[in-house]
């Protein structure tokens, strides 16, 4: 089997496609239901839990919700029988079939019923589909109707877009389930879905850049982080997922450094899906983001590559004097005087799996200059970058605490990361390794918080 495409926010989402061959002896009468069998096992080779329906909880030093195969609660789980059921024939003949979405889904997302058609292709078959919730709480979906439609000799997908409402109507922190009912004509006869839907028991504005608009994914990003100081809380965008937004020109910002964006004003949660903020390589030279003084930016699951600032300026792809938190963020190839990919004056930085790598600054802090402020990093890489001068990776000005981070090959004319007189580097579980210079500047105050592996002893405290 395979793993197929995967949310990368949370691992509840993740899908396993397996071949499945029927025997050719299997006695049927006319169109029957076969229920599937599924076993799946832990590391150490105990059944998970039998029912799926019932979400596993830890309380109170005790399992909850975990249940054998024949649902009897506790620690120790089973065969599932009841999530997958195969509709099968005796004759050879087309089928359509409908794949679950995921089963827990965020308020203000859409979710995606597939509907695959399978067997000889022959002949058009079209089907209309509507879609109407029939049971649970009150979530304000808005029924849907779609014409599904293969062409004389086409298999495969089509799908049907639903989208769950910004603010569930229940109002309540938690996860409610609802049931939708599908109604089609043959030879298409779906079974009722149920969603499980999380409530987080707030509106939350929120953009959605897609593709095929008149306006461009990067005409709608920028109209998008335009009209987010606006509105009251924390907005969000959210990007089309595994695609490049190619930027080829920078926006007027007067008394600002040429940027591809608007600058972050507000609190604004940028949501990647995997996609790519990227400076045209035959562009003008810009810069990419600038998180304002007050401003929050929190980016998740992106990629932002190219930016460019010349002389002086710092922060080639993103420049901070508010608050920046990164998770599941890479920045490559941007080039900057001071922070080829990043710099922090006067905010606060905190990322998780941030990957720098490949950033120059023609000054200090190839992939970092930390002026001043707070910042925390963690199970992260900053790989091959350089300075013209001091910090190949990072220059201190502030108190940067790194867990979980490898420092590796990074190019300066002092230490990898190095500092002004004070600065503070804490260090757990952390590695340097092929660096041009030493680890840790002179300068700065180090603390070894342990699990740490150096080349040299400049990191000692």
């Amino acid at each position: 089997g395979v793993w197929l495409e995967q949310d990368v926010r949370r691992y509840r989402f993740d899908r396993f496609e397996f071949p499945l061959t029927l025997p050719t002896d299997l006695v049927l009468d006319g169109v029957e239901t076969l229920p599937i069998s599924v076993v799946a096992r832990d590391f150490t080779d105990v059944p998970l839990d039998a029912r799926p329906e019932t979400v596993a909880d830890w309380a109170d030093g005790a399992w909850t919700g975990y249940e054998d195969e024949t649902g009897t609660a506790g620690d120790v789980g089973g065969p599932d029988r009841t999530s997958i059921s195969l509709p099968v024939s005796a004759t050879a003949v087309d089928a359509l079939a409908l794949a679950i979405p995921s089963p827990v889904m965020d308020e203000g997302r859409a979710f995606r019923l597939e509907v695959e058609r399978t067997g000889s292709g022959t002949g058009v078959v079209e089907t209309e589909v509507e879609i109407t919730q029939v049971s649970g709480p009150p979530s304000g979906l808005t029924p849907a109707a779609a014409t599904l439609r293969w062409e004389d000799g086409e298999l495969g997908s089509r799908f049907v877009d639903i989208a769950v409402p910004d603010d569930f109507a229940v109002e309540a922190v938690g996860v409610h389930e609802i049931t939708l009912a599908l109604v089609a004509g043959d030879p298409f006869v779906p079974p009722p879905v149920t969603l499980r839907i999380e409530d987080s028991d707030a509106a939350r504005p929120t953009w959605r850049v897609v593709e095929g608009l008149p306006a461009t994914a990067v005409e709608q990003l920028r109209e998008a982080l335009t009209a987010a100081p606006e509105v009251a809380g924390m907005a969000h965008i959210e990007l089309p997922a595994r695609r490049a937004l190619v930027f080829t020109d920078a926006i007027d910002l007067p008394g600002s450094v040429p940027l591809a964006l608007p600058r972050i004003q507000g609190a604004v949660t940028l949501h990647g899906f995997g996609a790519l903020l990227e400076r045209d390589s035959a562009a003008p030279a810009f810069g990419i983001l600038r998180v304002g003084s007050g401003a929050s930016l929190t980016i998740r699951d992106l990629a932002l590559l190219g930016g460019r600032l010349d002389g002086t300026a710092s922060g080639g792809a993103i420049g901070v004097r508010g608050e920046l938190v990164l998770e599941n963020v890479v920045i490559a190839g941007s080039r900057a005087g001071r922070g080829g990919a990043l710099f922090v004056d006067g905010g606060t930085l905190t990322a998780d799996r941030l990957v720098l790598v490949g950033n120059h600054a023609s000054m200090t802090g190839g992939a970092l200059h930390f002026e001043r402020g707070e910042a925390a990093v963690t199970s992260s890489v900053w790989s091959s970058n350089e300075a013209a001068g001091a910090g190949g990776a990072a220059w201190l000005g502030g108190d940067l605490a790194l867990s979980g981070v490898l420092v590796r090959g990074n190019r300066g004319a002092a230490a990898a990361i190095e500092g002004s007189a004070g600065a503070g580097l804490t260090l757990r579980a952390t590695a340097f390794h092929g660096n041009e210079q030493a680890a840790c500047g002179e300068t700065i105050s180090v603390t070894d918080l342990g699990g740490n592996e150096f080349d040299d002893g400049s990191c000692v405290p």
